[in-house]
């Protein structure tokens, strides 16, 4: 086959079976950037990390912290969230440098290699998402359990 013949419009991707439940080792990557939710239009922090041991290593997880002067549907200011970030922080080690914004704080240390850290990865437990034609819901990272990686 050459490269002529691959019509990639044409190839469908196969869907790749995703880490089971528990906890895992995670490099964070130098991905952090803040972006409007496209659907709530609030302003949130995302951040990325690959499984950095095992069999499922190199996989790539995806999570969020809400901007926390904002408040939810329910009126509830998201403080909570500041207070995730700096948990993340003290796991990591390396202390955010005087008038370091977040987002450039968690590039930093990311770009450093040495950004790894322990979380529980599985079912949100307040709002388990199932996508259509699943059998069981999206594991995600538990950003209320990170903690030093040994």
């Amino acid at each position: 086959m050459s490269f002529e013949t691959v019509i990639l419009a044409d190839i469908k991707l196969e869907k790749r079976e995703q880490p089971p439940v528990g906890t895992y080792v995670f490099q964070l990557l130098p991905t952090a950037e803040v972006r409007t939710n496209k659907f709530t239009g609030a302003l949130e922090l995302n951040l990325s990390a690959a499984i950095a041991e095992g069999d499922y290593k190199g996989r790539r997880v995806f999570w969020t912290y809400p901007d926390p002067e904002a408040t939810g549907q329910d009126g509830k200011p998201f403080a909570w969230s500041a207070q995730a970030m700096k948990k993340l922080e003290v796991v990591i080690g390396e202390d955010a440098l005087d008038g370091e914004a977040s987002k450039d704080y968690f590039n930093r240390v990311a770009a450093s290699g040495n950004a790894r850290f322990t979380a529980y990865f599985g079912p949100n437990a307040k709002h388990p998402y199932t996508p259509a034609g699943a059998d069981e819901p999206n594991n995600e990272l538990n950003i209320f359990t990170v903690k030093p990686s040994a």
